[in-house]
């Protein structure tokens, strides 16, 4: 905490990914750190690829990751040479699983580069990375955290997703009615796994994220 709280902060800016004309996050990396910067703050991007295009007068970090999803070889495995700590490990195995491990492994080089340099800033904002390690950068240093667009379905949403998921298994498996049990079951199972997933995931994140707007320090 800074003895003199009108004082301008030393913001450390998370962004995993920050491509500065598609999806979004690069578009509002560079508005957003420009505009703290206008205000007097001083703000240093640690950011992953596709980097960020930033205004002059703001430091960008480069945290490397194994840039899976490039614009020329889009999907691609990365050679063993190139899996060099654990989050690369972290990448590379999510990649294998079929899930997008960016976000993951981004909060792990973060939180080893924010180690380093616990003194050099004030506070972090975290452009929805959302990684588990965010967790670990949080007892570190004062976290605002940036929530992608999650509204969680109503009630009247799940029960309609609900019936037909049913629906749809049932008319494909009517002729084998045990199977038809058996998958029905899963499916509904797994979805509302999922939507607790889902809505928890929300919740959580939206609650520290006003937590920390309302009292930041």
């Amino acid at each position: 905490m800074r003895a003199d709280e009108g004082a301008p902060l030393r913001i450390a800016y998370l962004s995993y990914r920050g491509k500065p004309h598609v999806g979004g996050q690069g578009v509002y990396t560079r508005h957003l750190t420009k505009a703290l910067v206008d205000l007097g703050h001083t703000v240093e991007v640690l950011g992953g690829q596709p980097y960020p295009v930033l205004d002059d007068r703001i430091t960008l970090t480069k945290l490397p990751s194994l840039d899976i999803f490039n614009d020329q070889y889009p999907g691609r495995f990365p050679a063993y040479w190139e899996l060099k700590t654990k989050a690369d490990w972290a990448e590379a195995f999510s990649h294998i699983r079929g899930t997008f491990g960016e976000p993951l492994a981004f909060s792990m080089r973060a939180l080893q580069a924010l180690k380093k340099r616990q003194s050099d800033f004030d506070v972090v904002h975290d452009n929805q990375c959302l990684g588990y390690s965010i967790l670990g950068i949080e007892k570190l240093l004062p976290t605002v955290i940036r929530p992608a667009a999650i509204r969680p379905p109503s009630r009247e949403q799940d029960l309609c997703i609900i019936w037909r998921r049913c629906r749809d298994v049932t008319c494909r498996n009517a002729i084998d009615h045990k199977k038809q049990k058996r998958i029905s079951f899963r499916r509904r199972k797994d979805l509302h796994q999922a939507r607790v997933v889902k809505t928890t995931h929300f919740f959580y994140f939206s609650r520290t994220y006003f937590q920390l707007c309302r009292n930041p320090f």
